[in-house]
């Protein structure tokens, strides 16, 4: 039983990981372009 719980909370944990990074890439692409484009 332990051991579902386990695997449940990775499962979670590399979602909100994923999802952070995917929300730090959609903040930083529009920052790079303007650099870029000056």
């Amino acid at each position: 039983m332990s051991n579902r719980i386990g695997i449940d909370l990775a499962k979670g944990w590399r979602a909100k990981v994923l999802f952070l990074i995917g929300l730090g890439l959609l903040v930083m692409l529009p920052a790079i372009g303007v650099v870029f484009t000056r």
